[in-house]
């Protein structure tokens, strides 16, 4: 089965290559000692710049990025939502009452009653009286005076107390509320502009394959292609200790050599 395609947002910021990883990879490389040092300094600077460049990136995503956040977000709430029990024993009941405290103040009286109608449990309606004779303000309509009305401070008792008996069937509730929104959002985001802009080249690892092939030839080395290419097994060496994926960088080398050849010939003018 072959190995899954990497994505751009398969590539995370590189972690810091421990000293156990640095020195097999001397070893493995036979990369001679007056080398090494400059090769550590190259590696330390390389983690720390794409670190930089993909946080950066990350803090300030485009809309395919953000809708992959967003589906991300959206399986694990379906996730959620498949395993949360439907049948709950009197023990977990218990331990889930403390959800009333922190949802109800949340929920307002209304949604509870939409949930669970005709459930003596949900927060009812409140008369408002008011005196005789008496005027209603500029911000209080008229017919409120006769009208039920949902006031927060109110309910807030009878809202705790209505999470606090449905604990799972509250929270399957809201998943429901999240799962449907989110859904409705995603569907929205397809007529964005730049939505359907397919998949995103994998630039950092293309310059990260440009900035190891320019190390690669300071140790004196040629960077090739190729199934037997030590280069190749350098780059996977070195994708490897940072936490990046190695998924089609067989194919991704020649690419790099070339711009990295490109770049030479310019700065060498």
């Amino acid at each position: 089965m072959a190995s899954p395609a990497t994505r751009a947002r398969d590539i995370k910021p590189p972690k810091p290559l421990n000293d156990e990883d640095f020195e097999a990879i001397c070893g493995t490389f036979k990369i001679d000692k007056i080398y090494t040092e400059g090769l550590r300094k190259f590696l330390f600077n390389f983690v720390e710049t794409f670190a930089d460049l993909i946080e950066s990136k990350r803090l300030s995503p485009d809309l395919p990025t953000d809708r992959d956040s967003l589906q991300e977000a959206l399986r694990s709430i379906r996730a959620a939502q498949k395993n949360m029990p439907k049948k709950i024993g009197p023990g977990g009941r218990r331990g889930l009452r403390s959800l009333g405290r922190s949802i109800g103040p949340a929920l307002s009286a209304r949604w509870l009653r939409e949930q669970f109608p005709g459930d003596s449990l949900a927060p009812q309606q409140v008369l408002f009286e008011h005196h005789k004779g008496a005027r209603p303000s500029a911000g209080f309509p008229i017919r409120s005076m006769t009208d039920r009305y949902d006031v927060e401070e109110m309910s807030i008792e009878a809202r705790i107390q209505c999470v606090s008996a449905k604990p799972p069937e509250t929270t399957g509730a809201l998943l429901n509320v999240l799962e449907r929104g989110l859904t409705r959002a995603l569907e929205n985001m397809l007529h964005l502009p730049g939505a359907r802009g397919g998949r995103r080249p994998l630039d950092h690892r293309k310059y990260g394959l440009v900035n190891l092939a320019n190390a690669w030839h300071k140790l004196g080395r040629q960077p090739t292609s190729g199934a037997n290419s030590q280069f190749l097994a350098f780059s996977e060496a070195i994708f490897e200790a940072i936490g990046w994926s190695t998924n089609g960088l067989a194919s991704a080398i020649p690419a790099a050599i070339t711009h990295w050849k490109n770049l030479s010939k310019k700065t060498n003018r």
